[in-house]
């Protein structure tokens, strides 16, 4: 329904293909989360559901995209290494989310080390770092 609601095609070859990537992913979390128990009893809410969240998502990126239209910064752009890269990462990680065992543990420990390796790596250089804060009078 997202793709409909943006009139595009549900596999284009463009920059819109990140987004889709990230409605696909949502509306899938979204239906394994209804379906979990009575997957048969609960799959038209999980149908209806899905469908009304990827509507609602696409008009709200269609009413953003009208919105930028006249500056034309919104033209879908072809796929490169970015995208492709990005599109590799959310599947990747959601597949990670949906498959490892005991997920809450692992990710945590995974995200405080990345999240240290990122924290550490924005920190200045000790050769930039000065004692001296004369120069910082106004």
């Amino acid at each position: 329904s997202f793709s409909l609601v943006k009139n595009e095609s549900h596999f284009s070859l463009n920059s819109s293909a990140v987004l889709t990537t990230a409605a696909f992913i949502a509306a899938t979390h979204l239906a394994l989360n209804i379906l979990r128990e009575k997957p048969l009893k609960n799959l038209p809410l999980a149908i209806l559901l899905t469908s009304a969240a990827g509507t609602l998502y696409g008009i709200s990126i269609h009413l953003i995209e009208s919105q930028l239209f006249p500056s034309h910064i919104n033209l879908p752009q072809e796929l490169n290494a970015f995208h492709l890269i990005a599109i590799f990462i959310f599947i990747l990680l959601w597949l990670g989310r949906l498959f490892l065992r005991n997920p809450d543990k692992k990710l945590s420990q995974l995200m405080t080390k990345f999240y240290v390796k990122a924290l550490n790596a924005s920190q200045p250089a000790a050769s930039t770092v000065t004692a001296n804060r004369n120069q910082y009078k106004f």
